[in-house]
């Protein structure tokens, strides 16, 4: 059975507001919207709602009452997510975002490719070696090639702070946090290396 999802996202045309949202008890944020050349929206986001992994890329196209027509999501056993959508000149659709799926080393962008109908045409993984990061349960871990200024958050599932345990310079090697005092449930974990961004889900039983 096919399942659908509509990231939050006010819309107004000519003459008309309304406000439509759906989903589950996770993560599932808007990035970014187009209008599409029959009057209807092109939206892209990430879920941690559905997919195949542990966040994907979230596709929607939508009629003009924001009705949904189809959608789809981009991603492997890893997390992926959706940044920008265009509408190209064969009527299709080009999605960038990023992706720890595919690629060498974490965070790589992923460039996709659809048809007007949502088909997936072809899709291209660029980029080199980000920050590793490893988490399991409550325990972070993150290897630094050398000293680095160094961040680390941690986000609930409303996508509010809820500890940064690290923030400042670490030297080289590896390095182990603990999410202490966090109650049950799924966290975003940011981790930012001299403004390099890598982003995983710890699960706090």
């Amino acid at each position: 059975m096919k399942r659908f999802v509509l990231i939050p996202f006010a819309i107004t045309a000519l003459g008309a507001n309304y406000f439509r949202t759906a989903g589950r008890g996770m993560v599932d944020p808007g990035t970014s919207m187009q209008r599409s050349a029959d009057g209807g929206y092109i939206l892209v986001g990430y879920t941690w709602s559905y997919g195949a992994g542990s966040g994907n890329i979230l596709l929607i196209k939508t009629n003009g009452l924001g009705q949904i027509q189809w959608s789809r999501t981009i991603g492997g056993s890893a997390q992926e997510y959706g940044t920008s959508v265009i509408q190209t000149s064969d009527g299709g659709y080009a999605v960038v975002g990023l992706t720890y799926s595919y690629g060498a080393g974490s965070y790589n962008i992923l460039l996709a490719k659809l048809t007007s109908a949502g088909a997936l045409e072809w899709a291209r993984v660029i980029g080199g070696r980000e920050p590793s990061l490893m988490i399991t349960g409550n325990r972070v871990s993150f290897t630094l090639a050398s000293c680095s200024r160094v961040k680390l958050s941690v986000y609930d599932p409303a996508g509010r702070l809820a500890m940064a345990p690290v923030d400042g310079f670490l030297g080289a090697g590896e390095h182990t946090t603990t999410l202490e005092g966090l109650a049950k449930g799924v966290y975003m974990v940011e981790l930012v290396v001299d403004n390099r961004r890598t982003v995983g889900k710890a699960m706090v039983r």
